[in-house]
């Protein structure tokens, strides 16, 4: 019959809907992983990048006060 001819219609449209719609919330996962992944590793990268400067200061500033501490010791003999 025509009734039962427009439901299986309509199963058939749900079940492509509902096939769509999982490839695309899977194809949208994936691309959050990749991007949030991406984010991590440029985070990371700055982070490190900015420890290293951190780590340089301080070397620096240790090795001025080592200079100024042998030179006031070595003046103070």
């Amino acid at each position: 019959t025509d009734a039962d001819s427009k439901r299986q219609r309509a199963e058939r449209v749900d079940k492509v809907l509902a096939a769509d719609l999982q490839a695309f919330e899977a194809n949208r996962e994936g691309d959050f992983r990749a991007l949030f992944s991406a984010l991590g590793r440029d985070q990371l990268h700055i982070e490190r990048q900015v420890l290293g400067e951190f780590k340089a200061v301080l070397d620096f500033v240790r090795h001025a006060n080592d200079s100024s501490s042998s030179s006031t010791t070595s003046l103070a003999k």
